[in-house]
């Protein structure tokens, strides 16, 4: 799978503008061209045919840091964009990534820098989210959609078929667990209606064979652990012929393989940003709380949570169409707001943010803890957890009907 990157940077100074490029070649095409016009049109040709476009900016030409400004999916090599030239400290830079060998359901978070935590420092802000800071990653894929019912179906039945899990009776409902290693709840199922806490859930276990209730196929998967999104990734992993990441003896991950598993929590909050530096929210939100239902899917305040529940996968753009094919961020990824709140590979540290660990290139949070990282907020939150830079945490083995995950890999 190729994921080759081409950099072209241009140089803006008053009175006049000044751009120039130093190109690069990958897979014998040639090397990324650009262009800057008055009154701030960004040019380029020579891009990957099938690739994403990042339009980076910094206040410094050589030390940076160099943070997205907007993301251009781009299917002829060639585009331009708009950028703001307000500032004549302003240095911008193309990075151009080939997305041809990406799977279908996922998509390519380009490696760069980007800023963590919240901008605004308002009565929303919790210290946990300070101080902002830079973080740089690797080139990483994300699901598109939270991982859903029907894909957690098939996962299971794999799994199960192998003697890889097994189905148990709890005191309210059954439960899935694994027999390798270490074992722990993965996923609770449907219980009978009279248990009010699984009533909602939508997986269940009949003769041998898993089944989803009849159109929740496309719902986020609920009920989950941490052990359990980390788990579904090992099992893909091994469906798909990749590396498995987690070592079920101890639980301990290791990111240099090329198998699924849960996002670190910078992974999350640099796909969750689309690429809009500062955003309050998943889409082009500079201190702005405006949000609504039809744009994601939370319970808003004075609203009773039991009146709410998931919505499918993908479903909100902000009209009353569907399918909703516009709510994507601008990485392309659905539904970072809200309907789960999904699993983050780290441990939870309330001051994590003002620990040297935080700055590292790919940091994957403190070596220990007690709860782990979720974001995202979910059906059965306000918007206060909606926010990009909002975090979450709880115990890895609570199955709670609002806990689901999305995965990542390596390309």
């Amino acid at each position: 799978m190729k994921h080759q990157h081409v950099h072209s940077r241009l140089y803006r100074y008053l009175p006049f503008l000044c751009a120039f490029c130093i190109a690069g070649r990958s897979e014998g095409q040639t090397g990324l061209k650009a262009s800057l016009h008055p009154p701030g049109t960004l040019g380029w040709a020579n891009a990957f045919t099938n690739g994403i476009v990042t339009v980076e900016r910094s206040p410094n030409i050589n030390s940076g840091p160099w943070l997205p400004v907007v993301n251009v999916f781009t299917t002829n090599g060639a585009g331009s964009v708009n950028v703001p030239l307000n500032n004549p400290a302003s240095f911008f830079r193309l990075n151009a990534a080939d997305v041809s060998g990406n799977p279908s359901d996922m998509q390519l978070v380009p490696a760069g820098s980007f800023q963590m935590g919240d901008n605004y420092s308002d009565s929303f802000t919790q210290p946990d989210e300070l101080p902002v800071h830079y973080v740089c990653l690797s080139t990483f894929l994300i699901d598109r959609f939270e991982v859903t019912n029907e894909k957690m179906r098939q996962i299971l039945q794999w799994a199960y078929d192998r003697g890889k899990i097994v189905v148990l009776q709890g005191s309210a409902a059954p439960f899935v667990a694994n027999t390798e290693g270490t074992g722990f709840i993965l996923v609770v199922l449907k219980g009978p209606p009279w248990v009010s806490s699984t009533k909602d859930f939508q997986l269940s276990l009949s003769d041998g064979f898993f089944v989803v209730d009849p159109g929740k196929e496309n719902y986020p998967v609920i009920g989950l652990t941490w052990y359990g999104g980390m788990a579904y990734g090992n099992y893909l992993s091994q469906m798909q012929g990749l590396n498995p990441c987690t070592d079920f003896t101890n639980w301990t991950c290791d990111l240099s393989r090329n198998g699924y598993r849960l996002p670190s929590e910078a992974e999350w909050e640099k796909a969750a940003r689309g690429a809009f530096t500062g955003g309050v929210f998943p889409w082009d939100s500079y201190n702005n709380y405006g949000v609504d239902t039809s744009i994601a899917n939370y319970t808003p305040v004075g609203l009773g949570h039991s009146e709410l529940n998931t919505k499918p996968a993908g479903f909100f753009d902000g009209t009353n169409n569907f399918p909703r094919p516009n709510m994507a961020n601008g990485y392309g990824i659905y539904d970072m707001a809200g309907n789960v709140r999904e699993w983050c590979l780290d441990w939870y540290q309330s001051d994590w943010y003002s620990q040297p660990g935080a700055t590292n290139t790919n940091p994957t949070g403190p070596p220990t803890g007690n709860e782990r990282v979720q974001r995202g907020g979910s059906w059965d939150w306000d918007q206060i957890l909606m926010r990009c830079s909002a975090r979450d945490h709880q115990l890895p083995d609570w199955d709670y009907w609002y806990n689901g995950c999305r995965m990542v890999r390596r390309p």
